[in-house]
């Protein structure tokens, strides 16, 4: 696709995203199949993709915010900081993340309450 003049190196990205998006599709599907029991789309596709949404946007925000304030380096140092944070807020928020998935990580204990 970079070969396309129209839209060149946004042609790499467009088919990176393209080829984890089919064979994280065939790896769920196999999974199912493996597991004999329905994977919940809702909480593995639907869910974190509203959440990356809504990170990207509060991100691109922040930066339009800190830039003007704090230099473009360091906006960007911030936006890329609360972006992290808001996601993993909003994925406790939308119950992506349970409290027995919070368990499993270091120091879960602590973090699930």
């Amino acid at each position: 696709m970079t070969s396309i003049v129209r839209i060149n190196i946004i042609g790499a990205a467009i088919s990176t995203v393209v080829a984890y998006g089919i064979t994280a599709s065939l790896n769920l599907k196999v999974l199912g199949r493996e597991i004999k029991r329905k994977i919940n789309d809702s909480r593995i596709l639907y869910k974190p993709l509203i959440c990356s949404i809504i990170m990207g946007i509060l991100s691109g925000l922040s930066y339009g915010l800190l830039g003007p304030i704090t230099g473009e380096r360091m906006a960007t140092v911030l936006s890329i900081g609360l972006g992290g944070l808001s996601y993993v807020i909003l994925l406790v928020i939308t119950g992506t993340i349970s409290s027995e998935d919070m368990v499993l990580l270091p120091h879960g204990r602590k973090l699930s309450g």
